[in-house]
């Protein structure tokens, strides 16, 4: 929402708003409002949202209103994927800053990129977005280049299964006039728009394809990108972590297609400073480094803690969130499996987001299927708590990582 509202404001348009974990939301709030823009996490019964009906004021959702934004630009790029469209998002911004996009990203970007997301839409011809498949909300999109970095299980509390996520990107894909998609996910390359279709990777099978990787200092990985089979130029990715390679390899992908000739979008892809909450450096501990990463589905956690595991000599401790109660509950098993990469794992609370309480469904039963493992971890339900476990233990060649999205984000900054 604060990034659509950056782009509002761009606009000319007067942009006011309420916060339910700040400010409340009351009905006085939309008095005078042209239009009311609201998230599908609101519901039906927000005291908000009765007062604008009740006045006759038009009400929009946010999915829709980002959709009608995009339309106002000939040349729209969506990134999309289970995970890493922020961060692909702010590198694809970064590869194709010679367009000068209007950019659309639930994170935030470098100060380098920052003028990208309030920017005068008038004068831009590129619209660059992250494509959100919450509650299908990326199919209010019709994009000219649509880009899935990757298919996977999550949100489930609005998709059934992985089949059910499958369709929405399904349809996604349909909307897109030119598809890039992962070659090397294999729920991926069931994809197809009917039209013009690409696919970057590793494998043999890429049309844009990462060649001759090399991990350089920090845990950084550069390789050759090939287009049809013909070298083009070679690329860093500036951010720690396998991982990137395919948020990179995704980037410069769309920066081609985009129009950007690719030794200038590898050139400009240097000007990526990394997002907040991703694998970023918050503070220090006893010594040790703390990072604040926004990672809360079993791949993300595992991802970050295998690129945490790179960048010391000692120990990795975890502090994790669980968000949600329905993703805690349908991935329970697959949370202790990726949190045994750390030496030392501490689980808080569940944070409950949008959602009430489901019975028997706790932070425990991770701790337990991790101890029945043999891996340790601890619960421990309070920030103070959590931070005088550690600073006993914690010695200056470990790091600590923080991982959710919810507020241990907040837990992680205070570490001075």
């Amino acid at each position: 929402m604060r990034s659509l509202m950056e782009l509002e404001r761009a606009r000319l348009n007067e942009v006011t708003g309420s916060d339910a974990n700040l400010c409340g939301h009351k009905k006085e709030n939309v008095h005078g409002a042209d239009l009311v823009v609201y998230t599908c996490a609101v519901g039906e019964d927000n005291v908000e949202l009765k007062e604008a009906k009740r006045l006759g004021i038009p009400v929009v959702e946010r999915a829709r209103l980002l959709g009608q934004l995009a339309a106002t630009y000939p040349f729209v790029t969506a990134i999309a994927g289970a995970h890493g469209k922020t961060t692909t998002t702010a590198m694809t911004a970064a590869a194709m800053q010679s367009l000068a996009p209007t950019v659309h990203i639930g994170g935030d970007l470098n100060p380098l990129l920052k003028d990208f997301q309030t920017r005068r839409t008038e004068k831009c011809t590129h619209f660059l977005t992250e494509a959100c498949e919450y509650r299908r909300s990326f199919l209010e999109l019709k994009p000219t280049v649509g880009a899935v970095l990757n298919v996977d299980l999550d949100h489930t509390d609005y998709y059934r299964d992985l089949n059910d996520v499958l369709s929405a990107f399904d349809a996604f894909a349909k909307r897109c006039k030119i598809l890039l998609v992962n070659s090397d996910d294999r729920a991926s390359m069931y994809l197809n728009n009917g039209g013009e279709k690409y696919t970057f990777g590793l494998n043999a099978l890429a049309y844009f394809k990462g060649e001759n990787l090399r991990c350089e200092s920090g845990n950084c990985y550069s390789f050759d990108f090939k287009i049809g089979g013909r070298r083009a130029t070679r690329v860093q990715t500036c951010q720690p972590g396998f991982h990137n390679v395919y948020n990179a390899l995704c980037a410069m992908s769309a920066a081609v297609v985009a129009g950007v000739e690719p030794t200038l979008a590898a050139k400009s892809l240097k000007m990526y400073g990394g997002v907040k909450r991703r694998f970023e450096r918050v503070g220090l501990m006893c010594g040790a480094a703390v990072v604040s990463d926004y990672a809360h589905h079993p791949k993300e956690i595992r991802a970050t803690l295998l690129n945490a595991r790179k960048c010391v000599k000692g120990k990795v401790y975890a502090v994790f969130q669980p968000h949600t109660y329905t993703r805690t509950q349908s991935l329970q098993d697959e949370f202790a499996r990726a949190l045994k990469e750390a030496d030392d794992t501490v689980i808080m609370p569940i944070f409950p987001a949008r959602e009430k309480p489901i019975a028997g469904v706790t932070s425990h039963n991770i701790v337990l299927k991790m101890l029945r493992e043999r891996n340790k971890a601890t619960y421990i339900d309070t920030f103070c708590d959590v931070l005088k476990y550690l600073k006993a233990r914690v010695t200056e060649k470990d790091i600590v990582v923080f991982l959710g999205a919810g507020d241990v984000d907040k837990l992680a900054r205070s570490c001075k």
